[in-house]
């Protein structure tokens, strides 16, 4: 798993704005965070939000909210952080796709078609 951290290059300045700057605990690979800044246009920003979307849905995955006699537990904290992020970072628009449906004009056999409007 290649790491670098060097703040001259995209690949630094999207694990800062990640927090993801210890080699021991990175998030992602340098060819992962380059395959980001592809997809973003090479966009530093869209690559954080890019990157910021998987690490919500792996923390969708594997979701845990539990407590006991010993203490609590609970990832809601980190998704609301992640969310900010994502926000912060100009990707809060287009989360989920979109789709557009439009209805043809109505035909002869349609209920409520009108002759004289067609």
């Amino acid at each position: 798993m290649a790491f670098t951290y060097d703040l001259t290059t995209a690949i630094g300045k999207t694990r800062l704005r990640l927090t993801d700057t210890k080699e021991g605990s990175a998030w992602f690979t340098d060819a992962e965070i380059s395959n980001a800044g592809v997809e973003a246009g090479g966009d530093i920003n869209g690559a954080v939000v890019i990157l910021a979307r998987i690490l919500l849905m792996d923390k969708a995955r594997r979701s845990m909210k539990y407590a006991n006699t010993e203490g609590s537990y609970d990832d809601t904290g980190q998704v609301a952080a992640l969310r900010a992020l994502i926000s912060m970072y100009g990707g809060d628009g287009a989360i989920l796709p979109t789709v557009t449906i439009t209805m043809p004009a109505l035909l002869p056999m349609d209920a409520g078609y009108n002759p004289s409007n067609p």
